[in-house]
């Protein structure tokens, strides 16, 4: 599985604590940086549920940047907002909320939701 779920590096000022990333059930995840500069993780899981998580904490202004919104778009992916600030700006525009196909609780998205 190849994953890239990082922060971009041109937000790498704002991260308080880095995002490292854990699985579970446990797997070795093999970091790499694409040839764009991203970083990337590269795993293999077993069949069945495996959880990928992180406790990094973002000092963000607190803007969703649409260009990603309009990415998902054009590749015809739908997005699913787990971010109460990305939440607060599909609220207010409506014309994004076609590829949304589901909203985190807002206690869950801003990290108050406890363990499953």
């Amino acid at each position: 599985m190849l994953l890239m779920l990082n922060i971009h590096y041109s937000h790498a000022y704002e991260i308080v604590r880095p995002d490292l990333l854990v699985a579970s059930p446990s797997v070795i995840i093999t970091p790499y940086r694409d040839a764009f500069g991203n970083w990337c993780s590269r795993l293999e899981a077993a069949a069945g549920r495996t959880t990928i998580s992180t406790s990094a904490i973002v000092r963000s202004n607190g803007f969703t940047e649409p260009v990603a919104l309009d990415d998902a778009r054009q590749r015809g992916l739908r997005v699913i907002v787990i971010c109460s600030y990305a939440r607060a700006y599909v609220e207010r525009h409506p014309e994004v909320q076609d590829i949304v196909v589901g909203m985190t609780p807002v206690a869950e998205a801003d990290g108050q939701a406890g363990p499953r």
